[in-house]
């Protein structure tokens, strides 16, 4: 049985069709690209396995459970973490105080514990095999350890399927060789990976196989 199956998926905006029959599955431990062009469909597909979407018909199952589209907690709950382009962190904040936002650790259930809150985030990282300064503002770190951080953020909630919008745009050759040695990192601790990239250098140096989406139809999978 698949981890992540996506059937008959259908999605229009205004007349125009977003998404068109999509189907396709993912295995667990498998890293699955995902191309296109711009407008090709992909942002909709993987809000919708996300939950911030509802299409208009089809299912998504995980793990053979048909999965309550249209919410986004509900779908995290079950597994599945999305790492928008943005990352979504709080760039004034350190790196510890944003790889446990939304899950601090409290004594007692009032105060912060700091010293919990340090030994969780470093064991985050050290699943990723990355070491930073975790007392440090993520304002002032490279692009690549930001994408680190988000990472083990979202290893918090143990996902099975961690979904990756452009992790490498805008990132040197170092920082990129970095980010795709995290996503191997991933792989072998048993989580999927579904990564969207305009690189495909990128796509074919990390992933298992690859889906082309054009205008909202699957081309090639």
């Amino acid at each position: 049985m698949a981890l992540l199956e996506v059937q008959n998926i259908n999605k229009t905006y205004g007349g125009v069709k977003a998404l068109d029959s999509i189907s396709f599955s993912v295995d667990t431990a498998e890293v699955v690209g995902l191309q296109g062009d711009n407008g090709a469909g992909k942002s909709t597909l993987v809000k919708i396995i996300s939950g911030a979407l509802n299409p208009d018909s089809g299912q998504i199952l995980l793990n053979g459970r048909q999965l309550k589209l249209g919410k986004p907690s509900y779908i995290r709950k079950l597994g599945i973490e999305m790492i928008y382009q943005d990352l979504s962190l709080c760039k004034q904040h350190t790196a510890v105080q944003n790889i446990l936002l939304g899950n601090e650790i409290k004594k007692f259930g009032v105060c912060l514990d700091n010293k919990m809150m340090l030994e969780k985030a470093s064991s985050l990282l050290l699943t990723l095999n990355v070491e930073l300064d975790l007392h440090r503002e993520v304002q002032f770190m490279s692009g690549g350890q930001q994408q680190s951080i988000a990472i083990a953020r979202a290893l918090f909630s143990n996902p099975k399927l961690i979904i990756m919008d452009e992790p490498t745009a805008a990132l040197g050759e170092k920082e990129t060789q970095g980010v795709l040695k995290l996503i191997t990192a991933l792989k072998e601790k048993g989580v999927s990976v579904i990564l969207i990239s305009h690189n495909k250098s990128d796509i074919e140096a990390v992933t298992d196989r690859q889906i082309t989406l054009d205008q909202g139809k699957i081309i090639h999978k």
